[in-house]
């Protein structure tokens, strides 16, 4: 499946990022890729990716801020990124806090891409 191809490189080729996951409308897990976290902890990130995409899209649409399209949460030792796709879909990076954050958006923007024009 080319989706998994993608998810997979960006694991093992962006320093500090341990997983990646395509998420869809409902919250639940399509695919994604492990490097150092648990299938269930990467579930669980994503599904709370989507409620906190939602808000913000919802605060953004509220506040004529526009559309968000990418998403950040830094914490003490780690990171998450959700970037939106189409129809609801999005994906959502789990890193540590010290991962490389421009190559690790370079990357997934890139798979954004990609997955954008297959859904």
């Amino acid at each position: 499946m080319p989706f998994q191809r993608e998810l997979d490189a960006i694991v093992r080729e962006v320093p500090g990022v341990v997983g990646v996951i395509l998420v869809d409308f409902e919250g639940e897990a399509v695919i994604g890729a492990v490097n150092g976290i648990s299938n269930y902890d990467l579930r669980v990130a994503g599904a709370y990716g989507g409620i906190f995409r939602d808000q913000v899209r919802r605060v953004c649409q509220e506040t004529g801020l526009g559309t968000p399209l990418t998403f950040t949460i830094n914490g003490s030792e780690w990171r998450i990124l959700s970037e939106d796709l189409k129809d609801g879909y999005h994906l959502v990076v789990v890193a540590s806090s010290s991962a490389k954050l421009p190559l690790a958006l370079q990357r997934i923007r890139a798979c954004a891409e990609t997955l954008k024009r297959e859904l």
